[in-house]
């Protein structure tokens, strides 16, 4: 099975670049052990009694490579990640872009250290339905049934429910069923075989199944798709965490897809390479907050 790029992320960024970082609690800036906060989006359709047990090996990895005790922080909400890692409870955080682009609104001094690129460089939301579909757009779906891939990136999610507010509705109740097929392929494949009108997927995910199933990608067709997304990142609050240390951690990140052994994971969660912060970030950052208002806060 695929498993959510974000968290896989997680597991190739801190595994293989904890161990540039030092043990000592003053020059991360706060207590031992390093805290890495996670928003609990990244685990979506995972059961949450399951999450300290997909974290696990993370932790030993961690603790093996570096002798570092690093704790792994689930926060639900985006704006609770974004309040502890302004207010120095973690040392990093991990957002999905546009939560990221909502966090940075309300916490000023939230900075994005890295991101991450996809395999196929995208980061879009798509809905696909069969080649021979009558359907113009999403209007022409309302009380059909819908296939949603678990694990589907969140963003698909995001595009699509806002989608349906603009018709006044959520997409629970636009759509007559919403079925969670276990992968791409049995998503496609239940739109083929006309047990499903559309599925929800982002676009690098539609791109490796034409890869791997070109037959059954020719008979289907994006119906919609959103605009770029900003990738995943990174983020700290400047004076939490030393120059020094972000800059090390950074290094590692940046490396890492020339190690055979982390490339071998990034592949496996489809995630090319770390890059630096792209020039045009902020300005990605600001038309996403623009196109899709932050959510209320959680309670």
């Amino acid at each position: 099975m695929r498993v959510h790029a974000s968290i896989l992320l997680i597991v190739a960024a801190l595994g293989l670049t904890l161990g540039l970082l030092p043990t000592r609690a003053e020059e991360t800036g706060g207590d031992s052990p390093f805290r890495v906060g996670m928003a609990t989006t990244l685990f979506r359709d995972v059961a949450e009694p399951m999450i300290p047990t997909m974290l696990r090996p993370v932790r030993g990895m961690i603790e093996t490579q570096t002798g570092l005790e690093g704790n792994l922080v689930p926060v639900k909400g985006w704006d609770h990640l974004g309040e502890q890692l302004d207010s120095g409870k973690v040392h990093l955080a991990v957002f999905h872009g546009f939560e990221f682009a909502w966090a940075r609104q309300k916490y000023k001094n939230l900075k994005p250290l890295m991101v991450t690129i996809g395999e196929k460089g995208m980061c879009q939301a798509c809905l696909v339905v069969r080649e021979d579909c009558s359907a113009k757009s999403l209007d022409d779906l309302k009380g059909t049934t819908l296939a949603v891939p678990r694990r589907t990136r969140e963003h698909c999610y995001l595009f699509l429910e806002r989608r349906c507010r603009a018709g006044k509705t959520t997409l629970p109740e636009y759509f007559e069923r919403v079925n969670k097929p276990m992968t791409i392929e049995d998503a496609a494949f239940a739109v083929i075989r006309g047990n499903a009108t559309a599925l929800l997927t982002d676009c690098a995910t539609l791109e490796f199944y034409r890869q791997q199933r070109p037959e059954g990608y020719a008979r289907l067709r994006i119906l919609e798709k959103s605009a770029p997304f900003p990738p995943g990142v990174f983020a700290y609050r400047p004076g939490v965490v030393s120059e020094v240390v972000l800059r090390r951690f950074q290094q590692g990140l940046l490396a890492a897809h020339e190690n055979a052994r982390s490339r071998e994971i990034m592949t496996f969660c489809r995630i090319a390479r770390f890059e630096k912060v792209p020039d045009d970030y902020d300005a990605t950052l600001n038309a996403t907050a623009e196109a899709y208002p932050a959510t209320p806060p959680s309670q």
